[in-house]
C-alpha cells in the first residue's frame, strides 16, 4: 500500500482576508445561513466547492525527475487536517490561511493491508508505515514545500503582515513537526499491476488477478505507484481503459 504525505502550513494574519469565500456563511446550516441557501438554490457557492481556492505545483531539489513532486493547495479562512468525524464543521479564523503541502510520488511502498480473519465483515489491519523507507528524501522535499509556503506569506506586506505561524509548530524542529502532523487519505497500490504470473504483483496488464480465473480488479489499488496528488481522475481513466480491455476480450469493440 502507498499514499502521498500531507502536511501543512497555517498562519494568522493581522486582518481578515478580503477574498475569504466563507465571509458571509453562518455555518448554522439552516434558513439563517445564506451560503446554504445559495447552495440549495444554485448548487454553487462556498459549500459547493472543494474547500480551497488556490493551488500551486512545486519541484523540490529532491525530485528524481523533472516533474513537480510537491502540490500545495490552500484558502483564506480555511482549515484542513484530513477527514475525520466533524471535519466539515470546523471553522477557521477569518485572519487564517492554510496550505496543505502534499508530497507526491513518495519513496515509501511499505504500507500494508492484512486480513484479521476469514470473516469478510472483519475490519482489516491497515498500517501506512509512514516514512519506513525513503524518509530523508521525502522529509527534505516536504520541508522545502513548507518553506516555500512560508515564503509566500512573508512576501505579503501590510495590512495582512505580520503573520503568526501556527503550523509548522513553533519551537519544534521543522522535520519533526512535519512528521508529527503528516497524514494521508488517498491510499492506493494494495493490488499492484505487473507482469502476468509474477507473485510480487496482484493483477496483470489486463486487470486479471494472478492465479485466479475469471476475476479482475479495477480500482486505485492496481496502480504500481500512487499517481500524483489526487487519484480521482487517474482512477476514472483506469475504468475507461478497463472497459475497453473487457470489450476487446469479448470481441464487442
Amino acid at each position: 500500500m502507498q499514499d502521498n504525505y500531507e502536511s501543512g502550513v497555517v498562519v494568522h494574519g493581522s486582518v481578515p482576508w478580503e477574498n475569504n469565500p466563507f465571509a458571509s456563511c453562518s455555518f448554522t446550516m439552516d434558513q439563517r445561513d445564506p451560503c446554504l441557501a445559495q447552495w440549495q438554490r444554485t448548487s454553487s457557492g462556498p459549500y459547493a466547492n472543494g474547500g480551497f481556492s488556490t493551488a500551486v505545483f512545486f519541484r523540490s531539489s529532491m525530485s528524481k525527475t523533472k516533474e513537480n513532486d510537491i502540490f500545495l493547495f490552500g484558502s483564506a479562512a480555511g482549515s484542513f487536517h484530513g477527514y475525520y468525524p466533524g471535519f466539515s464543521t470546523e471553522r477557521a479564523s477569518p485572519t487564517g490561511w492554510f496550505w496543505s503541502v502534499v508530497k507526491m510520488l513518495t519513496g515509501n511502498p511499505s504500507g500494508t493491508v492484512k486480513l484479521r480473519s476469514a470473516n469478510p465483515r472483519d475490519v482489516p489491519q491497515i498500517d501506512f508505515n509512514f516514512f519506513a523507507e525513503g524518509e530523508e528524501r521525502d522529509l527534505s522535499a516536504l520541508a522545502e514545500g513548507v518553506e516555500f509556503g512560508l515564503r509566500m506569506f512573508n512576501s505579503t506586506g501590510a495590512p495582512y503582515a505580520p503573520f503568526r505561524t501556527l503550523e509548522p509548530k513553533p519551537g519544534v524542529e521543522l522535520r519533526q513537526s512535519i512528521k508529527d502532523e503528516t497524514f494521508g487519505h488517498h491510499a492506493t497500490s494494495t493490488c499492484r499491476m505487473g507482469p502476468k504470473g509474477d507473485s510480487d504483483y496482484c493483477v496483470d496488464s489486463k486487470f486479471r488477478v494472478n492465479g485466479v480465473d475469471g476475476l479482475r480488479v479495477v480500482d486505485a489499488s492496481v496502480f504500481p505507484q500512487s499517481p500524483g496528488a489526487m487519484p480521482v481522475l487517474p482512477t476514472m481513466l483506469l475504468g475507461q481503459k478497463a472497459s475497453e480491455t473487457l470489450l476487446e476480450g469479448l470481441n464487442c469493440a
